[in-house]
């Protein structure tokens, strides 16, 4: 775990409504954020988390701020839409980048997720660092739930089937690691995104037209070393999956923090959160979720905090 960096990159609205209810995105961030912020606090500097919305009134055309309660807030100058977020999250992935240049001694691992989806931080630095996967290989694109195309969604751009059977993971929980997300935002891959279509599958798409590209070279050699050198240079497709028969993401139900297990609980990395009818209840299971979270940390670091002044008595005792 010490030399793993985690950067949460969470998308939310500057609409102060959602179509149905009043200021549920701004209830979601302040539940979310005081849960984030206690996580900052126990990785010191190495849990880093930021929201990111539009403004299309602003002067800059990416800014950072801490408008609400000095929470990290980065602003895209551009119009809240759905096909504007793939714009807020490959400009807030620069930015961030930029502020956060890679050190060799650190791995540094990228989250896209939503403002009304929960990231159990303690279980995801718990995974990432016991999983090979993500030591073994240098640009990974990984998620719990990947999806195959297989509808139209005129309104996230998805006019016709020319993109059935892309597997694009899910943007509810999208990991990235920092050369994936190096490659994400250079200048000379621009062409490769496609902004006319919702973000999670654009990333897919680019993802699925690098790879090829990759793989078109290997047909112009015979020379198995080159071939081998080549394909190091693939982005991975990893799903998240603990293999023991637990999951590692839910959807949020009325009383599921009391059904389950408290162990199952804790290996929990994504509590998504979705009642398209009525988000203020998501509010409330947002509010639960973190609660529970919080108080989840705090007594492990009240044992951690007792077994060390045990540790320190017994050594007492032995000195005298």
């Amino acid at each position: 775990m010490e030399n793993i960096e985690i950067f949460l990159l969470i998308i939310t609205s500057s609409h102060p409504t959602s179509p149905n209810n009043d200021h549920c995105y701004q209830n979601m961030q302040a539940c979310t954020s005081n849960y984030y912020e206690q996580m900052k606090k126990s990785y010191n500097g190495k849990f880093h988390y930021f929201y990111t919305s539009c403004n299309p009134n602003q002067l800059l055309p990416v800014e950072i701020t801490s408008a609400y309660s000095g929470i990290p807030t980065i602003t895209i100058q551009c119009e809240e839409s759905p096909l504007n977020i793939l714009k807020k999250t490959i400009e807030s992935l620069k930015l961030i980048s930029y502020l956060y240049p890679s050190l060799n001694k650190r791995r540094q691992f990228f989250v896209r997720t939503n403002v009304s989806t929960v990231i159990n931080i303690q279980a995801l630095f718990n995974y990432i660092s016991s999983t090979g996967f993500f030591h073994q290989y240098p640009r990974i694109y990984s998620s719990m739930n990947f999806l195959q195309l297989q509808w139209l969604d005129p309104d996230f751009g998805i006019h016709d089937d020319s993109l059935f059977g892309l597997l694009f993971a899910q943007g509810t929980f999208i990991l990235l690691s920092q050369s994936t997300v190096e490659l994400l935002c250079s200048v000379d891959n621009h062409d490769l995104l496609d902004y006319s279509i919702i973000d999670d599958v654009s990333i897919g798409k680019f993802v699925h037209q690098f790879n090829k590209h990759i793989e078109s070279q290997i047909t112009d050699t015979n020379d198995h070393a080159k071939i081998d050198a080549i394909r190091d240079n693939e982005m991975i497709y990893i799903k998240l999956d603990n293999g023991n028969g637990t999951f590692l993401y839910t959807t949020a139900k009325p009383h599921f923090l009391q059904e389950l297990p408290a162990e199952t609980l804790r290996q929990i990395i994504v509590f998504r959160n979705k009642n398209i009818c009525n988000r203020l209840h998501d509010v409330e299971l947002i509010d639960k979720t973190c609660k529970w979270l919080q108080q989840m940390c705090k007594n492990e670091e009240n044992i951690k905090n007792d077994l060390k002044n045990d540790l320190k008595n017994e050594l007492i005792k032995l000195s005298l």
